[in-house]
């Protein structure tokens, strides 16, 4: 496994950590545990646990640089990304009303749970982005259940859409692929059926059914207790390993609203987010906002 592909992070429920990992960021996969000894190499596990054995040969000096380097190479508490543990499963996707496309060439990225070792989970709305490329389509993220606790495998453009842990996150992901849109060449043509669309002038629009789940609650997560049990074919295999990028400008500043917004926080909203949808990246507020329906 290439170095550059393992990333040091640690898990931290309220204030206290819980354990460091070591994660191949490539395919977002889990390699070790807090008391495990396989899948990273020794030296990774060293890093990840912010210890160095101390050798005669080596003089205190160095072993002083070597620990500042492992504090450095851990990200931020605040990041919610790849690297991220908890305890417990987040709470059920609400139900929202999906807002209208705002304009052609722009992309639906569904809503999700996000976690802040301060707030716990927090749901960042749905949005629509510009799409960042011809043919680009959105993976998103979700938890899955990985030795005893939730991982966060994040979301990813690229040509083909990849396992999201079968979650139904509305308006055209089911669980598996995307319906809500195609692209056609150089343009992107909106499913009618499970896409909002009011826009006079988005013209690109076809008609296929798609199953919608609107009875009970919407399943979080993939695995553990209750979790949804879902495997990964083939095809989303080699999705995540194809040429791929993360979450744009737009999404990571909806991400940093949602955060710093008590009324996104499941600790205060009770799985009813303020607001579930928006029709811009970071439009809290008027008319583009969009509350939990249920």
């Amino acid at each position: 496994m290439k170095e550059e592909n393992i990333n040091i992070i640690q898990s931290k429920s309220g204030s206290s950590a819980e354990g460091v990992f070591c994660i191949d960021s490539s395919h977002g996969a889990a390699l070790d545990s807090p008391s495990g000894t396989t899948g990273c190499t020794v030296e990774h596990r060293k890093m990840a646990h912010g210890v160095w054995m101390r050798r005669s040969l080596v003089s205190g000096l160095i072993g002083s640089l070597l620990l500042v380097l492992a504090m450095l190479a851990a990200p931020a508490k605040s990041s919610a990304s790849v690297g991220i543990f908890v305890s417990f499963g987040p709470p059920a996707i609400p139900f929202y009303v999906q807002p209208a496309c705002p304009a052609p060439g722009f992309f639906w990225t569904p809503g999700y749970w996000a976690w802040d070792p301060d707030y716990g989970y927090f749901w960042v709305p749905g949005t629509w982005v510009p799409a960042p490329f011809v043919g680009a389509l959105w993976t998103p993220g979700y938890w899955g259940w990985y030795n005893d606790a939730y991982v966060w495998y994040p979301g990813y453009w690229g040509t083909e859409v990849g396992f999201y842990g079968g979650i139904d996150y509305g308006y055209g992901y089911p669980g598996r692929g995307y319906y809500g849109g195609q692209w056609r060449g150089d343009q992107f043509f909106y499913n009618r059926q499970v896409t909002h669309i009011t826009n006079v002038n988005v013209v690109n629009v076809y008609n296929e059914r798609v199953v919608v789940n609107n009875n009970g609650p919407r399943i979080s997560y993939n695995g553990g207790s209750g979790g949804i049990d879902a495997r990964p074919t083939s095809a989303e295999m080699a999705a995540a390993r194809s040429r791929r990028s993360g979450a744009v400008s737009e999404q990571l500043e909806q991400q940093q609203v949602a955060r710093n917004e008590p009324a996104q926080r499941a600790r205060e909203n009770h799985g009813k987010p303020e607001v579930a949808a928006t029709a811009m990246p970071g439009e809290f507020r008027g008319n583009g906002a969009v509350r939990a329906s249920r």
